[in-house]
């Protein structure tokens, strides 16, 4: 009678087997959000066509042993950037003293027609003319003794070739100069800036071309966003606001060269200590995926992404998903 039941059992284990629901399937990640910030209405990408020859040439610098830039300079020299922090040290060892000596530089600059805003930063004295031979008036003036001190103005420029000069003195103590600017304009989805370097990535004085992207998505292969940047030496800093869910999130950047990626650490939106990167590969490589993550609240929040090219193909794309 035992072996009977047993028998009978059997099929009907079987059976039951063969009715159970099957075992639940392991989490899956969220899918990828692409780096399209949420925006009200999205535009297409600005022409990014520039000027030819836009931010191809250094800024040549005349250095005086004196305050009033007087006389013969004791050198000169093409440096590529006006961004400079000598502290109490000379900018020119052998040549010119650490303290009570000047500086002029000059070049030829090609800007898009808009609005820009120019910043310059000093101690001691500095003045800023674009167009000197043409507009005798300083478009920022500094002049005098003072700590560390930031001047911003805004102009509006037609667009073409601009003569731009700057004047520095150093009395005594610390010795800081740098100049910069920023095209100003709306920009719904990433403001895209682009910038021409010498030597190693920088980005030095202002963009060549700015726009706005809908998504940082780009396989320039062998070329690059506009004509002025040439296809090599180029740099891309792209800026955007996104909303997140919130949580552990893991972001994804594909380069080929160096990239680096920040979230903003304040309420006002800044990044805090530049230091605070979620992806920091600022090296030339090959085409590579790099991650990094970061627990994220709820909400909009900033993000920015630098990027360069060095040589060859130029690949810049970021995306990111909730886990």
């Amino acid at each position: 009678m035992r072996k009977l039941w047993i028998l009978l059992l059997v099929p009907f284990g079987l059976l039951m087997v063969g009715l159970a629901p099957p075992p639940p399937a392991p989490p899956m990640p969220a899918p990828p959000v692409y780096s399209t910030p949420v925006s009200p209405t999205p535009t297409a990408p600005a022409d990014v066509a520039g000027p030819q020859q836009a931010g191809t040439t250094r800024w040549h610098g005349q250095y005086f042993n004196n305050r009033d830039l007087a006389g013969t300079p004791a050198g000169e020299r093409d440096d590529a950037c006006i961004d400079f922090n000598w502290g109490a040290t000379s900018p020119w060892p052998g040549a010119v003293g650490v303290d009570d000596f000047s500086v002029r530089w000059t070049r030829d600059q090609s800007f898009e027609p808009g609005l820009y805003r120019f910043h310059l930063l000093t101690d001691d004295g500095a003045r800023f003319w674009i167009d000197p031979q043409v507009n005798d008036y300083t478009i920022i003036d500094g002049w005098k003794d003072q700590p560390p001190t930031e001047y911003t103005t805004e102009l509006q420029l037609q667009g073409g070739t601009n003569s731009l000069k700057v004047e520095y003195y150093e009395h005594i103590a610390g010795a800081q100069v740098k100049l910069w600017w920023e095209k100003l304009d709306t920009y719904p989805n990433w403001k895209a800036e682009y910038f021409k370097y010498f030597d190693e990535p920088r980005f030095c004085g202002g963009p060549v071309v700015t726009s706005n992207e809908e998504a940082i998505n780009f396989d320039w292969e062998t070329g690059s966003p506009a004509p002025a940047l040439g296809a090599d030496f180029w740099a891309a800093r792209f800026t955007g606001n996104a909303s997140f869910v919130g949580g552990l999130t893991r972001f994804f950047a594909r380069s080929d060269d160096g990239v680096r990626v920040w979230m903003d650490a304040n309420d006002n939106g800044s990044f805090g200590d530049p230091g605070e990167f979620i992806i920091d590969k600022w090296i030339d490589h090959s085409v590579t995926i790099w991650t990094g993550d970061i627990y994220v609240s709820p909400g909009s929040h900033r993000v920015k992404v630098e990027y360069y090219e060095r040589v060859g193909d130029a690949v810049m794309q970021l995306w990111w998903r909730n886990w």
